[in-house]
């Protein structure tokens, strides 16, 4: 054969190739899209606005573990809408806007007592975060040097007040004798604008900002006093537990292989989630949330327990403080209010 039909037989053959290539790299999309679209489709909603408190939900999602387990999730930030309207995270699982919720113990509790068929499946915080902070110079470093002082707490229906009042009552304290005033404003300034001389608040948000200013202020732990009322227990319906146990189960533990990893590798965790669309509106302040999830890590996962565990005393105790408050009219099941049948462990 001549040389040049051997060129252009050599020629056509090339062509080919290239055309098959290219058809096979065409395939490669519509499959990755059935892969995507082979994702079970979910979400949460937060009881607060993007932060290091829900490290494990960005790291389950940046480091594959939803994926991995089938599901796409949507997380949504919490807080106040464009309105100023307040985001409630149980209202917004029962209307159908997301699959899971994330929301204080005692806010599950008193919306069970009003009918809602809600349930805990685990708790972020296995130890509470609240905290009665102090500058260093007022010599406050105990619940009975509050006497004769002025506390900015919270109402006593919120995580901060119901453990700031639990608390008080657990140390046999008389409320008398403190000079009590309710927070209007969500920041530290009111120890430093001499509003208040101790504040009630998150060790991971306020005590942050105060120990900036003042590294010996002064940290009343209520867990170090017994008071562990989950501040933020992750839950869903009754109805999709019933229904999709297993989608139930695979989110769950994968959020808790994320919380895990988090508490692995803080400084990572941070870092990946002040890179994302969630946390890129606070990227200046990455010394303020690396010091909030150091801080958080013993709340997170206490020495020799799991992530995500919950307690039947924390629970039984969270049901005790809401009725001695008159917050619940009268006793519930509170068995039923939480299940660990998605944890893997046993109580």
């Amino acid at each position: 054969m001549p040389v040049r039909s051997i060129r252009y037989v050599g020629l056509l053959l090339l062509i080919a190739s290239l055309v098959a290539a290219l058809a096979a790299c065409g395939d490669d999309k519509p499959s990755g899209e059935a892969q995507q679209s082979n994702l079970t489709q979910t979400s949460i909603q937060y009881s607060w606005a993007h932060n290091v408190e829900f490290a494990g939900f960005y790291a389950a999602e940046q480091q594959g573990y939803y994926r991995d387990a089938g599901l796409e999730v949507r997380l949504d930030g919490g807080g106040y809408d464009e309105s100023g309207a307040f985001i409630d995270p149980v209202q917004a699982v029962l209307d159908g806007k997301a699959d899971f919720g994330v929301t204080g113990a005692h806010v599950l509790l008193t919306k069970r007592a009003e009918g809602a068929p809600i349930v805990a499946i685990a708790t972020i915080y296995q130890r509470s975060p609240v905290v009665l902070i102090a500058l260093s110079e007022s010599g406050i470093a105990r619940p009975q040097d509050l006497a004769g002082h002025r506390v900015s707490t919270q109402q006593a229906n919120t995580t901060v007040g119901l453990a700031y009042e639990a608390l008080l009552a657990a140390q046999d304290i008389d409320r008398t004798q403190i000079q009590e005033t309710m927070r209007t404003d969500f920041t530290s300034n009111p120890l430093f604008t001499d509003e208040a001389e101790v504040l009630a608040g998150f060790v991971t948000t306020e005590g942050v900002q105060v120990r900036q200013s003042d590294p010996q202020a002064a940290f009343i732990m209520v867990s170090d006093y017994g008071i562990d009322i989950y501040s933020n227990v992750i839950f869903t319906t009754e109805d999709l537990i019933a229904s999709q146990p297993d989608m139930v189960r695979a989110f769950l533990q994968a959020t808790l292989k994320g919380t895990q990893w988090a508490v692995e590798q803080p400084e990572e965790a941070v870092d990946d989630f002040l890179k994302s669309t969630y946390g890129q509106p606070y990227a200046e302040d990455r010394e303020a949330h690396l010091r909030g999830m150091q801080l958080s890590i013993p709340l997170l996962v206490p020495a020799g327990a799991q992530p995500g565990t919950m307690k039947a005393d924390d629970w039984t105790f969270t049901h005790k403080t809401l009725l001695d408050l008159g917050l619940l009219d009268a006793p519930l099941d509170v068995e039923a209010a939480y299940t660990l049948d998605f944890l893997g462990v046993q109580e």
